[in-house]
């Protein structure tokens, strides 16, 4: 499987760590939903992702570090999700291209570069 987009089905609960075994996707999207928790570690297992798309979902805690194993990743989004907290994590921005981030309504921030100077703006680390 490439590409897992199950945005907009009205899914809650938790994100399970068995998501890391999808190790040919390039496109998980599972925005617009209810889902809450913390974000699991071995999202960074899923080497190929591109693109990773959270909007609107509850998610609480910080983006896991691990994600920055993603050397592949040209979009990741976290819009409106408010329990989101913390920093970005220096492995994202030590990635070898640039990294479209989407973090308005999050209390996210992003210090990676010049551009990031407030969670209200669109992160290009």
């Amino acid at each position: 499987m490439e590409v897992l987009d199950l945005r907009e089905n009205d899914i809650d609960g938790e994100l399970v760590s068995e998501l890391g075994l999808l190790n040919n996707l390039f496109i998980l999207d599972m925005s617009y939903n209810d889902l809450s928790g913390t974000l699991p570690s071995e999202l960074g297992l899923i080497l190929p992702l591109e693109y990773f798309r959270m909007d609107e979902n509850n998610f609480s805690g910080t983006i896991p570090s691990e994600l920055g194993q993603c050397k592949n990743l040209i979009a990741i989004t976290f819009r409106d999700n408010t329990s989101l907290i913390g920093t970005v994590p220096s492995e994202l921005c030590d990635n070898e291209h640039h990294i479209f981030l989407v973090l308005s309504g999050t209390g996210v921030l992003c210090i990676c570069c010049p551009l990031c100077e407030s969670n209200d703006t669109f992160c290009n680390t």
